[in-house]
């Protein structure tokens, strides 16, 4: 008698032992699930950011109405040679885009075009159609200087000449 009592309590432990495995594995099945949908929730809201953003970048937005008018001539085929707003021709590494950013200023807006003879096309646009002004920058005679400042990289704070530190197409370096 006692050896049964000692299986069917022996068994009951096992049983019960499966039992709370199963509830644990419940549990965490239920915490996955939770954090399956919070996931799914947070990729939907990314996408959303993502395609405002677009929308944003697709609408110029941040830019002034002259780079703008220019923008959508060019795109429509009425102004050739526009190579685009001097921010969008570079690439800049995190860690230095606010600096740069602020290095340039209103500078990031100035048009990069093929020659004078294109600036002058999308001057004249501008005038005639009362559309503000713009700065453009010709590749074809733009002559970058390369700062020359002794002891600079002496200075407190200093990591690099700006130029240095963005990257663009081999035809924007004069120009950056």
């Amino acid at each position: 008698r006692n050896d049964l009592e000692e299986s069917i309590s022996s068994y009951n432990n096992t049983v019960s032992g499966y039992k709370m495995r199963r509830t644990s594995r419940e549990e965490s099945v239920k915490n996955l699930t939770a954090e399956i949908d919070k996931l799914g929730l947070d990729i939907e809201d990314l996408k959303r950011r993502i395609e405002m953003l677009q929308e944003l970048e697709r609408n110029m937005e941040g830019f002034n109405y002259a780079v703008k008018a220019v923008m959508k001539a060019h795109k429509n085929g009425n102004l050739h040679g526009i190579l685009g707003p001097f921010v969008r021709l570079i690439d800049v590494d995190k860690e230095y885009s606010v600096a740069i950013e602020t290095a340039l200023g209103n500078a990031a807006q100035n048009i990069v075009v093929e020659n004078e003879g294109d600036a002058k096309r999308a001057i004249n646009m501008l005038k005639a159609e009362n559309k503000g002004r713009a700065t453009f920058l010709p590749v074809s005679s733009i002559e970058g200087r390369y700062i020359d400042e002794p002891k600079l990289d002496t200075c407190l704070g200093f990591v690099g000449v700006a130029s240095d530190l963005v990257n663009c197409d081999s035809k924007y370096k004069e120009i950056a």
